[in-house]
């Protein structure tokens, strides 16, 4: 039996990272995914209103927003912001992107040099990801999250063009290797399918 999994997302960038990358993934481990996108402007507030509405619709939901992006955040964690969506709803199993999207982009620096048609910065961006233990912990203060490091050295960087395709190429095998919280989230979505297969038959 097919899990109709339905993700939250925040734009169009996550929106495509789940059709090209994740969807199909999830898709052999018995999930069929549909993302739905927020198009930014992603608060509790919002989430309260919008997340109950995609519930009886679907067998499982999740989410997967940007930190940095997250309005009205306070001073909550992004563990803490998890625990306060699920909080909307019991069975969600809420994910938030430390710090950003883009971090994840940071896991192969030779394949985004490459795929950004400048290949001699790849060593500044091995140079930004050596410091860091996963590149989920690079810097999210303005000037220095993942994706504004990425604009200053690649100015043509189109998020929606360019960052979904990026992470194809470094295949989702690395992303999970390199970011360990990506990971358990990836491997929480892909137990969905394994608690069905378990299911004695009627």
């Amino acid at each position: 039996m097919t899990i109709r999994l339905v993700l939250s997302v925040e734009g169009a960038t996550e929106r495509a990272f789940v059709q090209s990358v994740l969807a199909p993934h999830l898709q052999a481990h018995g999930l069929y995914t549909t993302p739905v996108s927020l198009d930014g402007n992603v608060s509790l507030d919002r989430l309260r209103h919008e997340l109950p509405r995609l519930a009886p619709a679907f067998d499982a939901i999740s989410t997967m927003y940007d930190f940095h992006g997250f309005k009205r955040r306070g001073d909550r964690s992004p563990s803490q912001l998890e625990d306060a969506i699920r909080s909307i709803c019991p069975t969600i199993i809420p994910y938030i992107q430390v710090h950003d999207f883009e971090a994840l982009l940071f896991s192969h620096p030779d394949i985004t040099a490459a795929a950004l048609r400048d290949s001699g910065r790849a060593q500044e961006l091995h140079a930004i990801r050596s410091r860091y233990a996963s590149p989920e912990e690079i810097d999210s203060r303005p000037e220095c999250f993942p994706k504004a490091r990425l604009h200053r050295l690649f100015p043509r960087y189109d998020p929606v063009l360019h960052g979904p395709s990026i992470a194809e190429r470094i295949t989702l095998a690395t992303l999970r290797a390199e970011c360990p919280r990506f990971h358990a989230w990836v491997a929480r979505l892909e137990s969905l399918g394994a608690v069905e297969r378990r299911e004695p038959s009627p």
